[in-house]
C-alpha cells in the first residue's frame, strides 16, 4: 500500500488506466457546452490529448491515498475514518465560491482550467478549516490518511497521450479557445463582479480512476 505516489493516468496511447483514490472534491454542474466539450476537444487535437468525461469535472478539496485492490492495499477502505469523514461532510455541505482565472494547455498534454476563490481572504479561510478538520479526522489513528500538500483550485479537462507529445503551440492555442468558448456561460475572467461557478458540495470519493469520481459513504465496498 502506498498513500501518496505518482501513479500513471493514462498509457503511452492516451488510454485511461486505474487509478483508484479516496479524494474530497466539488463536481461541477453541467450545462450543454461543457457536455459536449470532450468532443470539441477530439476534434481539435484528438491525437494529443485524451478528453475526460464531462461527468468527472470537479474541482480537488483535498486528496486521499492512490491504492489499488490487491488483498493488502484494500485494507485501508475498512478504516473507521473514512466513515467519520463522510458524515462530517454530509452534515457540513460546504461548497467553495470559485471563479475562473484562466485556462491553461501544457506541451505535455494536460488541460486544465485554474480557479479561485471569489472572495479571497474569507473563502481561503473556510477552506482551511475544512481541510485541517478533514485530516484532523484521519489522523487519529495516527495514519496521515489525507495529502498535507494544498493544490491549488482547478479542474483538469483532458492528460496527453506521450506517444504524440509535445502538442504544438498552434495547437494548444486551439485548445485554449475551445475550451474558453466551452466556459464563456461562466464569468468572464475579466469581470470586476463575477458570477461563482456551479459546484456541488465537498463529497468523499472513493474512484477506480479518472474518468469516475464516484461518492463514498465511507462504509467497506
Amino acid at each position: 500500500m502506498c498513500l501518496f505516489r505518482a501513479v500513471a493516468k493514462v498509457d503511452h496511447l492516451g488510454n485511461f488506466l486505474p487509478f483508484p483514490n479516496i479524494t474530497v472534491v466539488h463536481n461541477l454542474q453541467l450545462n450543454g457546452r461543457l457536455k459536449s466539450l470532450p468532443q470539441k476537444l477530439l476534434q481539435v487535437a484528438g491525437t494529443y490529448i485524451s478528453p475526460l468525461p464531462p461527468s468527472s469535472y470537479h474541482a480537488t478539496l483535498l486528496c486521499g491515498p492512490v491504492f489499488d485492490f490487491r488483498p493488502f492495499s484494500k485494507k485501508i477502505l475498512y478504516e473507521s475514518c473514512w466513515r467519520t469523514m463522510a458524515m462530517f461532510l454530509n452534515d457540513t455541505s460546504y461548497c467553495p465560491e470559485l471563479v475562473v482565472h484562466s485556462v491553461l494547455c501544457f506541451p505535455a498534454g494536460e488541460v486544465v482550467v485554474k480557479l479561485g476563490p471569489a472572495k479571497k481572504g474569507r473563502e481561503e479561510s473556510n477552506s482551511q478549516i475544512i481541510k485541517d478538520k478533514l485530516r484532523d479526522i484521519c489522523t487519529q489513528e495516527a495514519i496521515p490518511m489525507m495529502d498535507e500538500y494544498d493544490r491549488t483550485w482547478h479542474i483538469t479537462l483532458a492528460y496527453g497521450r506521450q506517444a504524440t507529445l509535445p502538442i504544438p503551440p498552434t495547437v494548444q492555442k486551439q485548445i485554449c479557445e475551445v475550451v474558453q468558448d466551452a466556459f464563456q456561460v461562466l464569468p468572464d475572467m475579466n469581470d470586476d463582479d463575477p458570477m461563482v461557478l456551479s459546484l456541488e458540495s465537498a463529497q468523499l470519493c472513493l474512484s477506480p480512476d479518472m474518468k469516475r469520481f464516484v461518492p463514498w459513504d465511507g462504509m467497506p465496498p
